[in-house]
């Protein structure tokens, strides 16, 4: 696991004051699941858990914590008339971004049943890419993943 992140959550005020105000509103639901993380985590029990809080250095090991369910994790609807559910799919680590030459997608991503499947043949030991979202919306990519994807 990567040791720090770039995402949004991890922007100082100053780095937050570029953001344009589409990506505030990404950036402020990030900061509003970290708080709901952070206080689900202080009503645990467990004395490691606790510990942990003890010598907490100002959250940063909750934000790392965080960002390493929240990189990981796919969101999709539920039913109807439920909230979105969002899953931890490890496996999706292992896809690169590429906004325009992906050769892999995400099926049935608003279901809990979703799978990667690849668009296109691919060589032994090719990267296998999927697109992590919008590619015109540079800031998105900056606050949720920490990149701009300067071929878009």
């Amino acid at each position: 696991l990567p040791s720090t992140f770039s995402t949004g959550i991890w922007m100082d005020e100053f780095e937050q004051s570029f953001l344009t105000k589409d990506s505030r509103v990404v950036l402020d639901l990030q900061q509003r699941q970290y708080d709901a993380f952070f206080k689900a985590a202080q009503t645990l029990s467990d004395e490691r858990i606790q510990s942990i809080f003890a010598k907490n250095d100002g959250g940063t090991i909750f934000q790392w914590a965080f960002s390493v369910i929240f990189s990981r994790s796919w969101r999709y609807s539920g039913d109807e008339g439920s909230d979105a559910v969002s899953n931890i799919v490890p496996l999706g680590d292992m896809f690169n971004h590429s906004g325009e030459r992906a050769n892999a997608g995400v099926q049935d991503f608003l279901s809990e049943d979703s799978y990667l499947e690849l668009t296109q043949d691919v060589s032994k030991g090719s990267e296998l890419t999927i697109s992590y979202g919008v590619p015109y919306n540079q800031f998105r990519l900056l606050v949720v993943f920490g990149f701009f994807d300067i071929g878009c």
